[in-house]
């Protein structure tokens, strides 16, 4: 809960979404001087990373890399690493969500959970951002609210036929022998061998092959953790 907002304080910066790119932005945003930030969120801290699947773990390896000037590449802080405070080198969603729990807690970030943004108004110099709860105003809103959240649905025709990977909290909770997944990236080939290990027959259509794919461009292609388990 923040702790310096008074009634009509005008903020330097409005931080929509309490996940890593959000609590990132405002501990950036501390070290650069700026001091009136305030993060809303929507649900709770990490929430997104909540409802990852049990079986989801991140891509990126994590490694306590401080002592030798290496950042932790899952780290939001250059002075925080996931993997020294879970001791995991791939964190799953709900070891991740502690992290970013645990680092709020420790920098005293000026969080308010529960408060859905419902609209944001910009007016001369300013913006009006109004919850369901109450009404900020803030020169800068930096928008953080993720995607994972927000999936992409009835984007083509028969969509309404299909279950978003998102919705399942347990790939233990799938009914069925057969699974058709749409989609060869990363979420799609996780989800593919969370099901093989599971016993269920699996046909993925994708529009291409990441998993053949030579490029610098790491959103071009499957992470080595994945290719590996592919």
């Amino acid at each position: 809960m923040a702790t310096f907002i008074k009634e009509g304080m005008k903020l330097d910066v409005i931080i929509v979404g309490a996940g890593p790119a959000g609590i990132g932005c405002a501990l950036a945003l501390r070290r650069a001087g700026v001091k009136k930030v305030l993060v809303l969120e929507a649900s709770e801290v990490g929430s997104s990373f909540q409802k990852w699947p049990e079986q989801m773990r991140l891509i990126t390896p994590s490694f306590h890399g401080n002592p030798f000037y290496q950042t932790d590449l899952n780290a939001i802080t250059p002075e925080t690493s996931p993997g020294d405070f879970s001791q995991k080198e791939h964190l799953s969603g709900d070891q991740y969500a502690k992290y970013l729990i645990a680092t709020v807690r420790h920098y005293s970030v000026d969080v308010q959970e529960n408060q859905k943004v419902l609209s944001i108004h910009r007016e001369p110099k300013t913006y009006k951002i109004r919850t369901e709860r109450t009404q900020f105003t803030a020169r800068t809103v930096v928008w953080a609210g993720g995607e994972f959240s927000h999936p992409k649905q009835g984007s083509f025709p028969g969509a309404e036929y299909c279950v978003h990977s998102s919705v399942f909290r347990d790939w233990n909770d799938y009914q069925g022998k057969d699974a058709l997944i749409i989609g060869g990236y990363e979420s799609g080939i996780d989800a593919a061998c969370n099901l093989l290990q599971l016993g269920k027959r699996v046909i993925l259509l994708s529009s291409g092959e990441p998993w053949k794919v030579d490029h610098p461009d790491p959103s071009e292609v499957l992470s080595p953790y994945t290719r590996e388990r592919f």
